[in-house]
């Protein structure tokens, strides 16, 4: 959402998030939850059959060697055919020391793991999330959409995050119902050519869909106008989302 990217930056940046904060005396360190996030595609022959036997296997498995992980499956709803794959997932945990003892498992996996290598072929990145307004947490099953920002030259980061919260705050106020965080680089992203993703999830396409009214026709745009000026976001891809085991929610 904006120009469409720059009036979607608002709809989008603005509905939800923004960008890494070295944030500036007087404002806040946002605390950051280390996340996974893999693109894929199915090797010849497979298919979503497949995966759903895999991750119900996932499941299992991580009750007992990865509890703090939450992970859903992502799949394109709302996206052009540039970049495109087939299915993605996103992991989550709450700690650093977590996530590093739970990928340490996950390597150690002999079973599991080579079974998901010969199904699907994968990029896989790591991120730092800051939440911006998820008063209710991510939804078990529902939509995310991902938007690439990218903080303008005359502004700031911690400006950013301040516009953000800000519009959250007034989609909210709205009625809104999306729940948002910001996904900055850390690892494994190389050069990305932007300084984060927003991320937005709702329980269904309806609540997206109201989100949509409010910002076009309910005068949410107005609000929007002023985080073009700071952080511009690129036209948002929207996915379904089925979580597959959800761990322990801050």
């Amino acid at each position: 959402m904006k120009n469409s990217a720059v009036a979607v930056s608002g709809f989008l940046a603005v509905a939800v998030s923004l960008s890494t904060p070295a944030l500036a005396d007087g404002h806040e360190q946002p605390d950051m939850d280390p996340v996974e996030l893999y693109s894929c595609t199915f090797r010849e022959g497979k298919t979503m059959a497949d995966l759903d036997a895999l991750d119900a296997r996932f499941k299992k498995w991580a009750d007992k060697n990865n509890k703090d992980h939450s992970s859903w499956r992502i799949v394109p709803l709302i996206r052009s055919t540039e970049g495109k794959f087939d299915v993605g997932y996103i992991g989550s945990w709450n700690t650093g020391k977590s996530m590093g003892a739970g990928m340490d498992a996950w390597a150690a996996n002999t079973d599991l793991l080579p079974e998901y290598m010969a199904t699907i072929d994968c990029g896989h990145a790591l991120m730092a999330s800051a939440e911006i307004n998820a008063p209710n947490g991510p939804p078990k099953d529902g939509i995310v959409w991902f938007a690439s920002c990218k903080v303008q030259d005359s502004a700031s980061q911690e400006l950013a995050f301040a516009a953000h919260k800000k519009m959250a705050a007034t989609m909210r106020e709205m009625g809104g119902k999306g729940q948002s965080w910001l996904f900055y680089p850390s690892l494994g992203v190389g050069d990305p050519g932007m300084d984060y993703y927003s991320v937005v999830s709702f329980n269904s396409m309806a609540e997206l869909g109201e989100a949509w009214e409010m910002y076009y026709n309910g005068g949410g745009w107005k609000h929007g106008a002023a985080a073009g000026a700071i952080t511009q976001c690129d036209s948002p891809r929207v996915y379904t989302a089925t979580a597959i085991r959800m761990g322990p929610q801050d």
